[in-house]
């Protein structure tokens, strides 16, 4: 005792460094229980109280991990925590049979700060800002191969082929109800599921499967008459684990995910579904919520075509707790039959339409403006590239369009049955076009108003600053201007090759006519470059 006094004193011993996390980062701890349980998913919750730097309080709770390493069984369970003030954190935790837990300090730090959950923008209802302010142009993209996938080097090349520096994708649409056995090639229509080949441009290899569903299973894989086989209160800690990874491989590259099948189930339209008993729902969501919370880029999908699985009265009950329980409001919505029904906890709205077959622009704007309520709508399945089955590149060019002139964000897929062939779509340039245009302006000042043009014109509108006109079929684009002001520079985007081209300059307001180039669908843009 006398040695460390004497040590203390001459600053030979030194107090642990004190854990530093950026803003917004995942911070997390493991806590170790001996204690022997029953199902220690359910039989004991690890409770956790954390205090801000500006004193306010945060309740949250950890899950159980086994090993700690993917395996299932152990001693380990995991707190994670996304702090949103930058200043000293303090926490405490213990488990619910009052077992002891941990308790001290971190610093969150602005160096390094990560974006932020997604956040709807109060100036425009329609458009999505991040946490840290910034403002955030989804620019999304089916990767089902992502979380199903048995081969890690093809998962991460894939990533970066369709989120990095090939597509530049920035939202991920990825189911997690993985359906594909280990080393299958077959999706549950008995498909072989392709993907870009990494050893050669241009080639596509079939994907094997990683046998990895959230939650145990007896038997090949899962059944879809609900999940009979399926133990839905013990999540399958592999599973998770991957997931872990591929989020961690996502927001290396800015990218947020959307759970395509949703989080307790999905039904294919009597051609069979999962679905989480409704005892086992709320402790499910706890899971979900306790695991992947504290990662900045997610959001919630409560169910695909909810209206097939659930009562309004359930569905509302899910989404309200799912709403109360995260502390930090990632945005939740569910994948339904048609658009989303609009409710208090609903944060942006899912559009499914035609089978994804619709190729009219005027069409997709329409659905686009009368599905608005205040809130983000998502041009989900409207659009899809696949032929036969749904739509050929000139179609999704056309629809796609229809839905950003109607100030929906579009999710790009060039798959379906009967192929299921995933990556080489021949809309990619068209899209990549379109979305590099739109996301290249204050697009978050822009809105629809097709009122100011013409029949068969789409206008978003800033008005008297920026107008975007698409029109789909050639003809004539007339537009109402303001009368007063600097005259507009017009320039001609042909969406399909992205070549730009002068118009003649607007020197002042009223009505003006503008005749498209070719019988295309042409972009006329108008900005009085202030």
């Amino acid at each position: 005792m006398i040695a460390l006094l004497m040590a203390l004193a001459a600053g030979l011993v030194r107090e642990a460094p004190v854990q530093r996390m950026p803003l917004w980062g995942c911070f997390e701890i493991s806590v170790a229980n001996s204690k022997s349980y029953a199902n220690p998913f359910t039989d004991v919750t690890l409770a956790a109280t954390f205090i801000r730097p500006d004193r306010s309080r945060v309740s949250f709770w950890g899950f159980y991990d086994g090993d700690g390493n993917g395996g299932q069984t152990g001693n380990v369970w995991r707190l994670r925590f996304m702090p949103d003030q930058v200043g000293t954190w303090s926490y405490e935790c213990a488990f619910s049979d009052g077992t002891p837990g941990k308790s001290d300090t971190f610093d969150c730090v602005g160096d390094g700060a990560k974006s932020g959950p997604l956040r709807i923008d109060p100036a425009n209802p329609r458009c999505w800002i991040l946490a840290d302010g910034s403002h955030f142009f989804a620019r999304a993209f089916t990767a089902p191969e992502l979380f199903v996938a048995g081969n890690h080097t093809h998962r991460t090349y894939w990533i970066d082929y369709f989120f990095g520096t090939k597509h530049r994708f920035n939202l991920c649409n990825a189911n997690l109800l993985n359906f594909v056995g280990v080393g299958d090639e077959l999706n549950w229509q008995g498909t072989p599921y392709k993907a870009p080949d990494p050893a050669q441009e241009g080639r596509y290899v079939s994907i094997s499967g990683n046998g990895l569903f959230p939650f145990l299973y007896s038997g090949t894989r899962p059944l879809f008459d609900g999940g009979s086989n399926v133990d839905w209160l013990r999540p399958s800690i592999r599973c998770w684990a991957n997931v872990d990874e591929v989020l961690h491989d996502l927001e290396a590259r800015k990218v947020v995910w959307f759970n395509h099948w949703g989080m307790i189930g999905w039904d294919w339209s009597g051609n069979g579904r999962l679905l989480v008993p409704a005892a086992a729902r709320k402790p499910v969501l706890r899971y979900w919520i306790a695991r992947l919370a504290p990662y900045w880029n997610v959001t919630w999908n409560i169910a695909g075509e909810w209206d097939e699985l659930l009562t309004p009265a359930q569905f509302d009950e899910l989404g309200t707790f799912l709403k109360e329980m995260d502390p930090w409001k990632h945005p939740v919505t569910s994948h339904a039959l048609g658009t989303t029904v609009d409710r208090p906890w609903v944060d942006f709205r899912v559009q499914q339409f035609a089978a994804g077959t619709s190729a009219d622009s005027v069409t997709n704007a329409g659905r686009a403006s009368a599905d608005y309520a205040d809130k983000p709508v998502f041009a989900f399945e409207t659009s899809w590239e696949a032929t036969p089955g749904k739509l050929t590149p000139d179609q999704v060019r056309t629809g796609a369009w229809g839905s950003l002139m109607g100030g929906a964000f579009y999710l790009y897929a060039e798959c379906f049955e009967p192929t299921l062939t995933w990556g080489d779509g021949s809309a990619f340039s068209y899209i990549a076009i379109m979305n590099d245009f739109l996301g290249g302006l204050a697009y978050w000042k822009l809105k629809p108003d097709h009122t100011l043009v013409n029949s068969g014109s789409l206008c978003l509108a800033d008005p008297g600053r920026e107008y975007v006109v698409y029109r789909q079929s050639g003809g004539t684009i007339t537009i109402d201007l303001p009368e007063v002001g600097p005259a507009f520079k017009a320039q001609w985007l042909d969406p399909r090759t992205g070549a730009r081209k002068a118009a003649a300059a607007v020197e002042d307001g009223a009505k003006r006519t503008f005749s498209c180039p070719d019988a295309h669908d042409w972009v006329l843009h108008l900005n009085r470059g202030e």
